[in-house]
């Protein structure tokens, strides 16, 4: 994943977060991001240097406390060689806006976080991708991240719940994750209704030929025929759970 791209996740669940009281677990996180757009405010604006003023309307804007938050996100960023204080301001340390985000990446990277704050971010990126089954997916992030069962259960329920990324329930203890903004439930629903009409033997064919394409980006038709079998190769590009061109 590039910086650019982390940062765009770090921004988002910074946003998610800040619709729950308590941010336990995803602190840095949450410092990161709010780094991240405190530096884009003060990053857009037009003079190199802002008085304490100017700083304080900028950060109110960006919905950050001037009193709680303003003083410890302008020390990560002093930390970062982003700002530098002085005369009553802030000077901004050649940065603009268009590298904000790899600057966002690269603050929680100092911040040294966690392996379940680090798997968030790999998942709300996978979910963007396609739409995951999230018994699937907690178990490749639990072995990537080297992540406890407790841990991985909790990354699951958080990301559901703190709104990470989106979930359809399909029943039997799965869910299905996407993002919302890329794939309509509509779409999950078609997919919901694939995998319900699958038999065991057919779910585990279904899985190889995603996990074939997982590897390799895209496979030839005649290969995903005979692996699937042509009545259930028809059924799932029918119902758009593959695209054929």
């Amino acid at each position: 994943m590039d910086k650019k791209t982390k940062g765009s996740w770090l921004i988002h669940h910074t946003n998610k977060l800040q619709g729950i009281t308590n941010q336990a677990g995803y602190d840095k996180t949450f410092l990161a991001g709010k780094a991240g757009i405190l530096l884009s405010a003060i990053s857009s604006n037009n003079h190199a240097t802002l008085n304490n003023d100017r700083l304080n309307v900028l950060a109110q804007a960006a919905n950050i406390n001037t009193t709680f938050e303003l003083p410890k996100l302008i020390e990560v960023l002093k930390q970062q060689q982003l700002v530098d204080t002085a005369n009553g301001g802030v000077a901004v340390l050649g940065v603009t806006t268009a590298k904000t985000l790899q600057h966002t990446a690269d603050i929680f990277d100092a911040l040294m976080p966690g392996a379940s704050e680090v798997a968030s971010i790999a998942l709300a990126e996978k979910a963007s991708i396609e739409p995951v089954l999230s018994g699937n997916v907690s178990t490749e992030l639990a072995d990537f991240y080297k992540l406890a069962t407790p841990d991985i259960q909790r990354l699951m329920s958080d990301a559901d719940q703190i709104g990470f990324v989106d979930a359809e329930d399909l029943g039997a203890g799965q869910r299905l994750l996407f993002n919302g903004n890329l794939f309509r439930r509509e779409t999950t629903r078609k997919i919901k209704a694939v995998l319900d009409s699958l038999s065991s033997a057919e779910q585990i064919k279904l899985n190889e030929l995603t996990d074939t394409l997982k590897k390799r980006a895209c496979v030839s038709t005649d290969y995903a025929t005979q692996l699937l079998g042509e009545p259930l190769f028809k059924k799932v590009a029918h119902r758009g759970f593959v695209w054929v061109p």
